[in-house]
């Protein structure tokens, strides 16, 4: 709505060759804009209303696009894990000498528990479709999504074994 006005006014003063009343807008908009730009920096908008991290930083972008994000699993989430976890820590404490089965079952649990976790924090993507009726871009999608799962879960496996 300001910038209506102010577009508006502009243009009557350019009308009217009127050089004093434009500058005087152009200083009374930018005034307006900074005064808005550093209340968004403090989080403050419209008053007291206070904006929330996500939309206040939302136009920040991470270094690595590809990386992994921070993303709070549900308390139910946390409890299946946390089932699946002891389930195969039972299985090592039953068996005393259980070599690395329970530890290749317990990791390709992870990987699809990880699998589908990314599956529901993927943004839907239209698909595009071939002559033949195919959608090639989601093998890839699929694809890239095993991969990082796999690399995680294994790049955990191998940190946690050093």
């Amino acid at each position: 709505m300001v910038k209506a006005v102010y577009a508006k006014k502009r243009k009557e003063a350019e009308r009217n060759n009127d050089e004093a009343t434009a500058a005087r807008l152009e200083k009374a908009y930018d005034k307006l804009m900074m005064e808005q730009l550093s209340k968004r920096k403090k989080g403050v908008t419209f008053g007291s209303f206070k904006v929330s991290k996500e939309i206040k930083f939302a136009d920040k972008q991470p270094i690595f696009p590809w990386g992994p994000r921070f993303a709070k699993s549900s308390p139910q989430d946390i409890r299946i894990n946390l089932a699946i976890s002891a389930a195969f820590t039972a299985w090592i404490a039953i068996k005393r000498y259980a070599e690395y089965k329970p530890l290749q079952f317990l990791a390709f649990a992870f990987v699809y528990r990880f699998f589908e976790k990314l599956k529901s924090f993927e943004p839907a993507v239209s698909p595009t479709y071939t002559e033949e009726g195919d959608d090639d871009g989601r093998a890839l999608r699929m694809g890239k999504r095993l991969l990082r799962c796999l690399a995680l879960v294994f790049g955990v496996i191998a940190v946690s074994s050093l």
